[in-house]
């Protein structure tokens, strides 16, 4: 019988192969992985809780159904990953001078969720609970927030984000200049 359950591992330097790009429905408790390849690689049904994914390269893998309990991706690569798709109810991770592009966070309670100095490229928060959240020092490009709640969320130092007022509940949300001008670009006013 196959072992579907790994604890307490350090994994370094891993990648597989172009013919096993699957990792479904296997659970990882108190994991490390650095250095991994896991571009394209099925996460789907896979269990995630208080691990850690440092300088790990994510692009387009798939976390259909996969719970993430107290996960961290610190300098990781995040490309085209469908967030929105993991399991809602048991969804707990921060994001730490990541690379994210074309991710979805749609529909999501992402409260309390750290995104520091990290590189957010198109990326889509539609219908998403950010409250507290921390997106200190982050840069943004394209990245929509349509719907949210990003009631004490920390836009600090942050740079590029395009946030619509009317469409967002900003309630105590904390903003610097010169960042906080991205608050305005909806109104179609010339700031001199």
């Amino acid at each position: 019988m196959e072992n579907t359950t790994y604890e307490n591992l350090v994994i370094a330097n891993g990648k597989l192969t172009e013919g096993n790009k699957s990792l479904t429905k296997k659970e990882f408790i108190n994991c490390e992985f650095n250095a991994c390849d896991f571009s394209q690689v099925d996460f789907s049904y896979s269990v995630f809780e208080n691990c850690s994914f440092n300088d790990c390269n994510l692009s387009m893998a798939k976390f259909n159904d996969s719970r993430l309990a107290k996960v961290t991706f610190n300098k990781c690569k995040l490309l085209g990953i469908l967030f929105c798709a993991c399991d809602p109810f048991i969804l707990n991770v921060d994001f730490l001078s990541c690379l994210m592009q074309s991710c979805n966070f749609s529909n999501l309670n992402l409260n309390k969720t750290a995104f520091r100095e990290c590189k957010l490229i198109e990326n889509d928060f539609i219908d998403t609970q950010l409250v507290s959240s921390e997106f200190t020092g982050a840069v943004f490009e394209c990245t929509v927030f349509h719907h949210c709640n990003l009631t004490k969320a920390d836009f600090s130092y942050a740079e590029g984000y395009q946030i619509h007022s009317q469409n967002n509940t900003l309630k105590k949300a904390v903003f610097t200049l010169p960042g906080a001008v991205g608050l305005l670009r909806h109104l179609d006013i010339v700031l001199k």
